[in-house]
């Protein structure tokens, strides 16, 4: 219930106004606060990108740190705030800005992914997704996605899924 009041939030914003990102965390923030009261929070997500001057700005609101790369190297989105709903008022907002290269790739997960675990207690871990992203970086990103997943499947092997996996990928030409 606390997702869908939340995405039907969201949507309600947008439609009616564009809003800069550190404003939009902060009504978020005290959305999820009278929803959740301190119960829950919410990781999130958000970025907006200029096809134009090919900015990316995003905040990360305490969820997986995404990643862009060019295929070779990966940096890491780390700019953001704490989860929504953690306090009645973020004690930061960090709006971060990238210029994408043509062909940068943008890769977003859950934790089930990298805390995906093996016969042997390992994780999958973040090296090795960034890794194989790389590995695979010339398919489209749908055929990556399902090349992730599929070597998700052979890394747990016959262990169940125990938290959400989830990959999102977007390529900008």
């Amino acid at each position: 219930m606390l997702m869908a009041n939340f995405q039907a939030t969201l949507r309600t914003l947008f439609q009616y106004q564009r809003f800069e990102l550190d404003f939009l965390m902060e009504e978020l923030n005290q959305k999820v606060m009278r929803s959740a009261k301190g119960e829950k929070f919410i990781t999130f997500f958000i970025a907006r990108y200029n096809a134009t001057t090919r900015e990316l700005r995003y905040v990360n609101a305490g969820h997986n740190q995404p990643f862009i790369t060019n295929g070779k190297t990966a940096s890491l989105l780390e700019k953001g705030c704490v989860g929504l709903g953690m306090f009645p008022e973020l004690p930061f907002v960090e709006v971060g800005t990238e210029i994408l290269a043509p062909n940068t790739t943008l890769v977003l997960y859950t934790d089930g992914v990298v805390e995906l675990e093996n016969a042997k207690e390992q994780h999958f871990g973040l090296e090795r997704l960034i890794s194989l992203v790389h590995s695979f970086y010339r398919l489209s990103m749908e055929d990556m996605n399902n090349l992730v997943f599929s070597k998700l499947d052979e890394w747990r092997g016959q262990l169940k899924l125990v938290d959400d996996t989830a990959v999102f990928s977007c390529r900008f030409f």
